[in-house]
């Protein structure tokens, strides 16, 4: 998966890509039409403002229009397939339009992007809600905006990471109640460490001196890789 300065690999299938742009952080325009190229892109609520200035018709477009102001009827206008929900409901935008995209069943890979800042139950009810998927489908499921970027994991997984842009932060979080890794290409390489989630020291990374690129295996558990890009 292209994410602007980093790539990454991680094995799947070719099938149906999706981008799912949510209304947290407001994702750069030019990094969101790079990143739009080959997916579909679906929109939970103001995301689709963010879709709007950056030039990008998504396919669907989920939640109770709460936040999406005028956006709204440009996608109607623009046929865009709408489904509104209302206020009061059990689940967020962001997991109302997570459901549209687990349906495919083609599916292979999913970007969540406008899901950082703000406030931190926000961020963290998106992140929990990227894990479900990612354990749902077992596919490629990747937070990200041009600032930060998390990688979803579950054993066995092998994932490699090519920087032009070399991030000023690389850290593993472990989401399972501990986590067996092996990260190499960073100033501090782990070999099969165990990580429990009560102990957490595998934050705080950095790209080892002249290397371009990250190694990271999870023999055991859940974990998110996160990557924290220059200004």
């Amino acid at each position: 998966m292209y994410l602007g300065g980093v790539t990454i690999e991680q094995k799947q299938k070719k099938g149906a890509s999706y981008m799912l742009v949510a209304g947290g952080r407001k994702p750069d325009d030019q990094w969101l039409q790079k990143i739009a190229a080959g997916k579909k892109t679906v929109c939970a609520d103001r995301g689709i403002c963010y879709c709007r200035s950056a030039g990008i018709l998504p396919v669907y477009l989920a939640g109770d229009a709460d936040s999406a102001g005028e956006c709204w009827e440009w996608a109607r206008a623009n046929g865009v397939p709408v489904k509104e929900y209302p206020q009061y409901k059990d689940q967020t935008d962001l997991q109302l339009a997570l459901e549209y995209i687990a349906l495919d069943e083609n599916l292979t890979d999913v970007l969540l992007t406008g899901i950082w800042g703000g406030r931190f139950d926000h961020a963290c009810a998106n992140v929990y809600s990227a894990l479900s998927l990612q354990q749902r489908t077992g596919k490629q499921v990747v937070l990200a905006d041009e600032r930060e970027i998390m990688v979803m994991a579950a054993k066995p997984d092998n994932i490699m990471m090519t920087f032009v842009q070399a991030p000023e932060v690389i850290s593993v979080i472990p989401f399972s109640g501990r986590i067996k890794i092996t990260l190499t290409g960073c100033e501090w390489e782990l070999k099969e460490a165990v990580i429990d989630k009560n102990n957490v020291y595998s934050i705080s990374n950095r790209l080892k001196k002249h290397s371009g690129e990250v190694f990271f295996s999870l023999h055991e558990g859940q974990a998110g890789v996160y990557l924290l890009m220059k200004k």
